[in-house]
């Protein structure tokens, strides 16, 4: 496969910014405030797309972080890239922001296994458990995505499971001081405690591209754990529901 053109844009954290993989070359562009996602993104992308040269109709995919995170950016990220994509016939790459920490976080303490956490409502959380596949360039679930108060060894059994020496924290709100208790108790090895952006989800995504993984505009949503995880219960129940009658 040749190498492929695709665009990539960060509205999940604080600042926007994005991202282009074109001719086999990455170039990046941030922007210049925090909470600016609705005044920076386009202007960024056409910026960045003119600079190297490109039509958006001639990109392969656009990629964009579905969540979980800030609910006022995510939706900002994928109305954005879902209308370009709509308007361009392109195809869509939609990326978790704990996996992309995990990844960001294991490649700097490879062998890990790389518990993700992001902050939800006051008092809340976001995590996931991921480790490099060792027969594929890729990250293994291993701790299911899913909000709290905190991931305990009842809601994190695979990361609480593993040697402490390969217990690795990633993400900046393990500094929260409602997380020093569980942070202590965890074992961990590691902190890291960085975060990514446009340049890390044009990683991701070309991964994600080569293999396949891509969606259609009208597939693409923000990724909400709590409404995700209501839908799967009520799939369960309708589906035991059916195996009974």
């Amino acid at each position: 496969m040749s190498d492929p053109s695709i665009l990539a844009i960060d509205t999940a954290g604080s600042q926007c910014s994005v991202a282009l993989l074109h001719a086999g070359k990455h170039q990046h562009l941030g922007g210049q405030g925090p909470r600016l996602h609705a005044r920076e993104v386009l202007p960024l992308t056409e910026r960045l797309l003119a600079h190297e040269g490109i039509a958006m109709e001639n990109l392969d995919a656009i990629a964009i972080i579905r969540g979980p995170g800030s609910f006022t950016g995510l939706r900002i990220g994928v109305a954005v890239a879902q209308g370009l994509a709509y308007a361009a016939g392109l195809a869509v790459i939609s990326v978790s922001s704990l996996r992309l920490l995990a990844w960001k976080a294991l490649q700097e303490h490879p062998s890990h296994l790389a518990l993700s956490i992001l902050r939800g409502k006051p008092g809340e959380y976001y995590w996931g458990g991921y480790q490099q596949d060792a027969s594929a360039d890729d990250l293994q679930l291993l701790v299911e995505e899913q909000p709290g108060p905190a991931p305990v060894p009842e809601t994190a059994a695979a990361f609480y499971a593993m040697d402490p020496s390969r217990r690795l924290l990633a993400g900046e709100a393990w500094n929260d001081e409602l997380l020093r208790g569980v942070k202590a108790a965890s074992g961990a090895s590691v902190c890291w405690t960085g975060s990514c952006d446009a340049r890390d989800l044009l990683v991701l995504a070309e991964q994600d591209y080569r293999q396949g993984r891509i969606l259609s505009p009208e597939e693409l949503r923000p990724f909400y754990l709590r409404e995700d995880m209501a839908y799967r219960k009520v799939e369960k129940a309708l589906a035991e529901r059916g195996a009974d009658d």
